[in-house]
């Protein structure tokens, strides 16, 4: 199950590049030839797909896997677009391949080592386009599709970009240095996925108003139905020309009278119509009774997990490096350290391991650095970000990390 939560974590940044470049796609494509649409539609789907795949790889296998769907793209390119008649549509594939080779790198990537450009941009292209396709399309057919499809890749968007937010709270809230308890992150993105949902049903008031309004019709002709069945079911009074003496049969007038209801059957209908309108208003009423007392409840409960959660947050750190322990531990645990520090120095097997020996000769290169000092205090950001990954999480490192933190290390004298 961990395995699976790390692929996932590494398809987070990947998808959330992809979905936030696809409003630009669409808008040019329409520009272009809106025929275009589906296949390019689906090359798009199978980028999304390359890109959750690759993700499972690290390093260098990651690298060629990529080169390869690129040329995989490429080739369903050439077979979804009529590449011989209009040689231009190659852009398309290439752009495509070009756009996941860009955003595989991002699947290795912490929450805060991202630009915030990184996480706005899109949000502000799909706002820009939106806006932009809905006054130039109008209310043609494909427009309305399209306008469709950007609405559900908004939301998807908007998913990943509020669960990478979440996550770089959570990293705020224990400063980086160790990973947030599992019950914080479930409750966290249980929260976050709540009110993403809710903000969305919000969003579609009018056409829940718009349909509460077809049913209040509907309902309405099935009562006229219904009051229509009743009156046939009652006796009719019988045609004046049936019972009519055979000198009466000539008059004109006898034959184009038409019966009336009676006054039982008028005043049924009344009936029936007002019990009616009172069941659906107690019904209306119930309902919403239901809804609000559940909205209730929600609100409650989301309340007090905050508050639990701003409890947990906003609480006294104790620092890790505070010594507790008395003179004689304290000289043996250094010994220990020296020790470590010399086995340290003849090398790692994995670039975790190389990574805290690098740091470890740092530290002997570095007398004035006391033994109380931790890694942010000499280090630079990105370089202490990942030594206490290698030092303290289980991520695995890959060589690039390694090749980061020696580049970061180069600068400092």
């Amino acid at each position: 199950m961990s395995a699976v939560l790390r692929w996932l974590r590494r398809c987070h940044f990947p998808l959330l590049l992809l979905l936030g470049a696809s409003p630009v796609a669409l808008l040019l494509l329409h520009v272009w030839d809106p025929l275009l649409l589906r296949p390019a539609g689906m090359l798009y789907l199978m980028i999304m797909m390359m890109a959750v795949g690759c993700s499972a790889l690290y390093g260098r296998r990651r690298m060629k896997a990529g080169l390869a769907c690129a040329a995989l793209l490429l080739a369903a390119g050439c077979a979804l677009l009529p590449v011989t008649k209009r040689p231009a549509l190659l852009l398309l594939p290439l752009a495509g391949a070009l756009l996941l080779l860009w955003a595989l790198p991002y699947g290795q990537r912490h929450s805060g080592e991202n630009s915030p450009v990184f996480y706005f941009f899109g949000l502000g292209a799909h706002i820009a386009v939106h806006a932009i396709m809905k006054m130039m399309l109008d209310d043609r057919v494909a427009g309305v599709e399209s306008l469709g499809t950007l609405t559900a890749l908004f939301a998807a968007y908007m998913l990943l970009l509020m669960l990478a937010l979440n996550r770089i709270s959570l990293d705020g809230a224990t400063l980086g240095r160790q990973p947030a308890t599992r019950m914080m992150r479930v409750v966290n993105m249980t929260m976050t996925v709540t009110l993403l949902a809710l903000a969305l049903l919000l969003s579609f008031v009018p056409a829940l108003a718009q349909l509460l309004q077809s049913g209040w019709l509907l309902l309405r002709e099935g009562i006229r139905m219904v009051g229509e069945f009743l009156l046939r079911l009652l006796p009719q009074e019988m045609d004046a020309s049936l019972g009519a003496p055979q000198g009466m049969m000539n008059i004109p007038n006898m034959a184009q009278e038409q019966v009336q209801p009676g006054l039982f059957s008028i005043i049924l209908e009344y009936v029936a119509t007002i019990l009616s309108v009172l069941a659906l208003v107690v019904g209306m009423v119930l309902l919403l009774r239901m809804i609000f007392r559940g909205i209730v409840r929600l609100a409650r409960y989301l309340a007090q997990r905050f508050r639990l959660f701003a409890a947990a947050a906003t609480e006294d750190y104790i620092d890790e490096i505070t010594d507790t322990r008395e003179e004689g531990a304290q000289r043996e645990s250094r010994m220990l350290l020296m020790r470590r520090r010399r086995r340290a120095r003849a090398g790692g097997t994995t670039p975790a391991e190389r990574i805290r020996v690098r740091y470890a000769r740092l530290l002997d290169r570095k007398p004035q650095w006391s033994e109380s000092s931790t890694a942010r205090e000499h280090l630079p950001e990105g370089a202490a970000v990942l030594y206490e990954r290698a030092r303290y999480s289980e991520h695995e490192m890959t060589g690039e990390d390694e090749a980061r933190f020696a580049e970061d290390v180069r600068k400092i004298r």
